[in-house]
């Protein structure tokens, strides 16, 4: 989902080898997925999805704080826009 390179950071946590890292954000089912800013969970997401639904989830996190829709079709950040802000 090359499309959220700058503006998300994605980070894998295996639940064999770091279970209490698990266990202290509540995974209780793999696969999950959560969706974190400033240390706190926005979303989390639990079991197989399709990609379509992942990106609509990442995409709310993202509208809800504000980062979505300010870029052109190259992921830049649009000048009106940034001017603006």
């Amino acid at each position: 989902m090359k499309q959220y390179q700058s503006k998300i950071e994605v980070v894998e946590i295996s639940t064999d080898d770091l279970p209490e890292v698990a266990s202290n954000v509540g995974v209780l089912s793999i696969p999950t997925i959560q969706l974190y800013h400033g240390g706190k969970v926005m979303d989390t997401i639990v079991g197989c999805v399709a990609k379509n639904v992942l990106a609509r989830a990442v995409d709310k996190v993202l509208e809800d704080l504000g980062m979505l829709g300010d870029e052109d079709d190259e992921g830049r950040l649009d000048k009106k826009t940034k001017k603006n802000s």
